[in-house]
């Protein structure tokens, strides 16, 4: 895992823009939910230092009014752990949903199962992101710093696992 970078200030400066200038009731909403495994023995530090940077960033680059910030306890991990605040969030239809996961993940066939150094529940990134999206955001964005190697086990009987990133 590599540490949090400026990179992030493009992304950012997309997801607080209104409608195109039409007076609204409510200011758009940017929510996000940071997750960080941070109890991890060997990645748990880095994992800290992205959460606190991320946030840093998001509470000095957009303005208050506009920013809800939440942070899933690195003690609840897991399925519901991290569904539960998703499914939470009071999303209007032209805020964004932003959720920011760092952890440890596998590949099982197409998709991205994460797993935790708590051992709850392990949870699939296609199922966090249909959570998202059902919650009906104008914008959803999902930013994963996982590993994506294959879990051979899983793959059919046959099927070679895709090559691993030289990372």
């Amino acid at each position: 895992h590599r540490q949090f970078g400026a990179g992030i200030v493009v992304l950012i400066g997309g997801l607080v823009t209104g409608t195109g200038g039409a007076v609204q009731a409510q200011l758009p909403t940017l929510h996000v939910i940071v997750v960080a495994d941070e109890n991890d023995p060997t990645e748990g530090g880095n994992m800290r230092v992205n959460r606190k940077r991320l946030i840093e960033f998001l509470e000095v680059s957009v303005e208050e009014a506009r920013l809800d910030v939440r942070q899933v306890d690195p003690q609840l991990l897991g399925r519901n752990g991290i569904l539960g605040p998703v499914n939470a969030v009071p999303v209007n239809p032209d805020d964004t949903l932003f959720v920011y996961l760092a952890g440890h993940g596998e590949r099982v066939n197409d998709d991205i199962r994460f797993t935790f150094s708590t051992h709850y529940a392990p949870l699939n990134r296609s199922e966090l992101l249909a959570s998202m999206q059902a919650r009906r955001p104008r914008l959803t964005v999902l930013i994963t710093d996982t590993c994506n190697r294959p879990l051979e086990r899983i793959l059919p009987p046959g099927v070679e696992p895709a090559p691993q990133a030289p990372f």
